[in-house]
């Protein structure tokens, strides 16, 4: 049996079911839950048949994510294949509502500023921002402000004023691998 064929397999497909529940159909990289999902093997059963695999070697990814995995594949750099899958995503969401479009500006940039173990302050002035993101500092400024009340972003503060060019992304959306 082909490896193609053993996908279509009953026990493979009971199996992907059960793994796409575990991970509440999330993707575990993005956190898109409108995607297209993919089971992903982090390691192959010796015998070659997908459903023999534990759930420990199985991870629910979207379809983007599963293609930049599968071009980074011999990387174990982690903090790559995040960066790699963030680009790829900004590209996608260029068309689409400007809050998702300016949360992955802010990944894309603690990625690219990425510092291990220490928080990670972006200076990012809204002009600059409606720049790379070609929109007007009015959207920006009504964008940042649902990031900020949802938990996304924050503003740093000193002496308990509001620096206004002075965000940290909430860490949560950072993974900082090894």
């Amino acid at each position: 049996m082909t490896y193609a064929e053993k996908l279509k397999d009953k026990r493979w497909e009971e199996k992907r079911l059960k793994a796409l529940k575990k991970a509440k159909h999330t993707c575990k990289i993005c956190k898109s839950t409108s995607r297209t999902l993919h089971i992903h093997h982090l390691k192959y059963h010796a015998s070659g048949d997908p459903w023999k695999s534990p759930f420990k070697d199985l991870i629910c990814i979207c379809d983007i994510c599963h293609r930049v995995i599968h071009k980074t594949e011999h990387d174990t750099n982690f903090i790559k294949v995040q960066k790699a899958c963030t680009d790829l995503l900004t590209e996608d969401l260029k068309a689409t509502d400007g809050r998702l479009r300016l949360l992955f500006w802010f990944i894309k940039q603690a990625l690219d500023n990425l510092t291990i173990n220490q928080e990670n302050i972006l200076i990012a002035p809204i002009p600059d921002i409606a720049t790379d993101l070609e929109a007007s500092e009015i959207s920006i400024r009504r964008w940042l402000k649902v990031l900020i009340n949802r938990g996304y972003i924050s503003q740093r503060t000193f002496n308990n004023k509001i620096i206004q060019s002075a965000f940290v992304l909430n860490k949560d959306l950072i993974y900082k691998g090894k």
